[in-house]
């Protein structure tokens, strides 16, 4: 039998029983989920190398149904008690997984940032994109506003701002951000850089 074959054997299996489990634990886990301690809730979730190897290699497949779960977790603890103490081990396992997944980066650092308070751990999950996608001017833009907003700090803001700012497809508005940040510290270098990125606009609305 090919490899691929057993593989796709595999993974249907591994999803049917998932499937069926979840289905049979439904009824009562709002039974159950006040009685048990929080560590409960993600023992069913292995490290990033195990989760590597029960995925068969549908890698993608497994991080949608993770998705999924992580998205019923936040939803119940912004009900209930808006305690996210796992949402970052969640997201991270995602994202392991599928790091190309924009919409996930987005969601888990915007949520570790607002919702749970974890600031550092939203700047850690963005670092991780920048890392997957280094030409993706909103991951910049996202990390920059965390830095000037939860940590006032300017000077990390501005970087990420100029940077992505220079990236291809990245907003006027990236530039303006860029050019205030400067101009607090030297107004001429702030002129120079928006001389700069009007010069090398390919898109004539941008000149704007």
């Amino acid at each position: 039998m090919p490899s691929w074959v057993l593989k796709s054997v595999l993974l249907a299996g591994f999803l049917t029983l998932t499937a069926m489990s979840y289905q049979m634990a439904s009824s009562s886990a709002a039974r159950l989920s006040n009685k048990l301690p929080k560590d409960s809730e993600v023992l069913y979730l292995p490290n990033g190398k195990g989760l590597e190897f029960i995925s068969f290699g549908f890698k993608n497949a497994l991080a949608d149904i993770l998705w999924f779960n992580t998205i019923s977790y936040f939803g119940k603890h912004y009900r209930l008690d808006r305690d996210y103490t796992w949402l970052d081990h969640m997201c991270s396992l995602i994202t392991e997984l599928d790091p190309h997944a924009r919409h996930i980066f987005e969601f888990c650092s915007l949520m570790l940032a607002w919702e749970a308070k974890k600031t550092n751990a939203a700047l850690t999950t963005l670092s991780r994109a920048l890392k997957a996608e280094p030409k993706y001017w909103r991951y910049y833009y996202l990390r920059g506003m965390t830095y000037a907003f939860f940590l006032k700090d300017s000077t990390l803001a501005r970087e990420d701002f100029i940077a992505g700012a220079r990236l291809p497809g990245a907003p006027v508005f990236m530039a303006k951000l860029a050019s205030k940040k400067m101009a607090l510290g030297d107004p001429d270098t702030a002129i120079e850089f928006l001389q700069e990125v009007i010069a090398s606009a390919s898109d004539e609305t941008q000149r704007h």
